[in-house]
């Protein structure tokens, strides 16, 4: 096996080092130093980057397992491990404190008993990981602290507080962490927050023109990018209490006192906190929040287990979410369908079954383009 990288760096050196920043970035005892030095190590090789990716990937990136008692098993292994050797492997000499590394020890069998370290501590994710049949591309484009998810996909990923994102298709969520601050940028698409309670370091997540601040709590937050309107973004509470707030970028101009007319109307609330069971929306072309409704959770969160519900929404709605799952896309070849009105439970990524359900009960006629696409027409 070839023991060095592409550009002659030592493999199993760098994937100890890759161990040793792993395993200080979860631990209590890193400081704000420590964290800028992981950065620099971090972005200083792609090696770097592949190394501590595959621990990342092994240890975080579950799929629909990450809640079961064996992967949960297998996490508290390999954290109990990596706790034994960020004390157990001293710096090396030449490094500073700061962007220490445990050194690579050598075997006669010339693959260094930090190799075996290396895989020890990622034994028991990673035997999970090829159970699941995940495939880790070192080639792939890869950023760090960046999460993301393709067309019809869905991701599970445990941070290294303890929290856990389920990230929904099309999703991209961006980390920033620190001792003082949990920050995190939904920059689109739909993302579940499994938040780990920690008083001193808030969770606050960015979201368009708003953030939501919690603390041990459960939230979903999705932007719905619209076509034909300005983006907006729904916050919903699953448990504890969350606070949203907008972040109010104009002031408004102070309004001359105008004794003959009526006063203005009182403007949106800038902050608006959520109780469990509740729902707020918020757009970029208006300020404010909207007023907290309560929603059916069950409804509000269907998309975890791969379905969509809907009650009294425009076929034009419906297609447009439904369309967000699948590679065939369901188009709209008259104007006078977009007002149809829908109830029911779709199965995400099975756009030709919901032509079937659509044609049952409705005239509709369906052909398709030359790229694949649905098209509805009425029929006759």
């Amino acid at each position: 096996m070839n023991s060095r990288t592409e550009d002659g760096s030592d493999k199993a050196h760098i994937e100890e080092r890759a161990l040793y920043w792993f395993t200080l970035m979860r631990s209590d005892t890193r400081t704000n130093s420590d964290c800028e030095a992981y950065k620099t190590w971090l972005n200083a090789n792609l090696a770097h980057r592949r190394a501590y990716r595959q621990l990342e990937e092994v240890w975080g990136v579950t799929g629909d397992f990450a809640g079961t008692p064996a992967v949960e098993e297998a996490r508290l292994q390999a954290r109990r491990f990596n706790t034994r050797s960020v004390h157990q492997f001293p710096p090396r000499a030449d490094t500073p404190v700061a962007t220490a590394a445990p050194e690579p020890e050598s075997a006669g069998d010339g693959s260094g008993g930090g190799r075996r370290r290396w895989l020890s501590a990622a034994l028991a994710a990673s035997l999970m990981f090829v159970f699941l049949g995940a495939n880790i591309t070192g080639d792939a484009p890869w950023e760090p602290g960046v999460y993301q998810t393709g067309l019809g996909e869905q991701k599970t990923v445990v941070l290294e507080d303890g929290s856990k994102l389920l990230l929904d298709t099309q999703t991209r969520v961006s980390l920033d962490f620190s001792p003082q601050q949990r920050r995190l940028v939904l920059e689109q698409g739909q993302a579940r927050f499994d938040v780990a309670h920690d008083k001193q370091r808030p969770f606050v997540v960015t979201a368009g023109s708003g953030k939501i601040t919690a603390l041990g709590t459960v939230f979903v937050v999705r932007r719905v990018a619209r076509e034909s309107a300005a983006d907006e973004v729904l916050v919903t509470l699953l448990e504890g209490k969350v606070a949203v707030a907008r972040e109010q970028n104009v002031a408004a101009a102070p309004t001359p006192a105008q004794p003959d007319r009526a006063p203005p109307p009182a403007q949106p609330p800038a902050t608006v906190t959520l109780n469990a069971g509740q729902q707020v929306a918020y757009s970029t072309s208006s300020r404010g929040i909207s007023a907290a409704a309560t929603v059916d959770l069950e409804q509000a969160t269907a998309w975890q287990a791969g379905r969509l519900v809907f009650e009294d929404h425009s076929l034009a709605e419906v297609l447009e979410d439904l369309n967000r799952y699948s590679q065939t896309r369901i188009l709209l070849g008259d104007d006078s369908l977009e007002a149809i009105k829908i109830t029911g439970v779709f199965k995400t990524g099975d756009n030709q079954k919901v032509v079937q359900t659509l044609t049952t009960y409705f005239d509709i006629r369906v052909t398709s383009d030359n790229r694949g696409n649905l098209i509805l027409t009425p029929a006759g």
